[in-house]
Formats: structure tokens, sequence, C-alpha cells
């Protein structure tokens, strides 16, 4: 799978910025927070937004009072968001059982993919639907074109629902 990347032109003086301030603005969240990786998530997240809004950063009378304000809000909002989605680590979750409903829904749907549909087929299917992979990513590997892929996959869908009916 090719690994597609977002590029884009960074404005003049940022990557200067971001290298300048990027230790104090850690720093500044560290003292609040006293963990590392939090700390740095929400300075990276400080300085994609400066990019963002890059020309009002550089208006700014104080530029880095702008990146500590911004980071103090950032550092809010994960709070506010820890607080309404509140996370367990997976050590302490341990496996979780899969409901028989499920677990039976997804025989049976392999059971019938296995007698209605080639190997090549099923595998497209759970790719794109269970996995999660783009039409343009499968069509790259194919060789063929997004259209011809999104086709494709509809009609293997169409094969599959129609011998579930039965």
């Amino acid at each position: 799978m090719k690994d597609k990347r977002i590029t884009y032109e960074i404005s003049d003086g940022f990557e200067a910025f971001y290298k300048e301030h990027l230790n104090a603005v850690v720093r500044h969240v560290y003292r609040k927070v006293q963990d590392k990786n939090i700390a740095e998530d929400v300075a990276q997240e400080t300085f994609y937004l400066a990019l963002m809004k890059w020309e009002q950063v550089q208006k700014a009378e104080v530029p880095l009072r702008w990146l500590y304000q911004t980071a103090n809000y950032k550092l809010q909002e994960l709070q506010r968001k820890a607080i309404t989605h509140p996370t367990v680590p997976l050590e302490e979750v341990g496996e979780m059982p899969v409901s028989e409903d499920v677990s039976h829904e997804m025989s049976e749907l392999e059971l019938v993919a296995k007698e209605s549909l080639t190997e090549e087929e099923w595998e497209l299917l759970k790719r794109y639907h269970i996995i999660g992979y783009t039409v343009e990513e499968l069509a790259d590997e194919l060789g063929i074109t997004p259209n011809n892929m999104r086709v494709r996959i509809s009609r293997v869908t169409g094969k599959l629902r129609k011998n579930m009916e039965k």
C-alpha cells in the first residue's frame, strides 16, 4: 500500500518559529499536567493551530503569549473531554467478550461468504467494509480505476447480500 501524506507549503518563518518556541510550550504545559506525553501532544496541537492561523500569530503583539494561551485552551479542551469521555488503560480492561449474537452473525456471514464468493472477492469485501481501506487504495493495488473498483465492490456486495437472503 502506498504511503499517502498530505503535503503543503509551510509558511515563511513558521519552521524557525516552531523550533524556537516548541520546548517553551512543552515546558509550559508540563508544569500544569506533569505528563510529558500529554504536554507534547498539547504542544503539537497548539503549533498545528498556529500554522493554520499563521498570519494572525505573526501579527500578535507577543506571539509566545498567543502560544501559551492557545496551549491553555487546548489543555482545557483535553480535560473537558476526559471528564465527558473517561478512558481506562487497556491493561485494566482485559479481553472484552463478544456477544453471542455478533459472534453468531459473523460466523453465518463467513459461512455464506465462503459458499458464494471466491477467496479474492471475500478478501476484497473484508478489506473494504471491515478493515476500512478506501476505494482508491484498493484500486491502486489492483491497478484499476477507482470507478472500476466501486463497481466491483458493489457487485460482490450484492452477490453476498443475495445469498444471505436465501
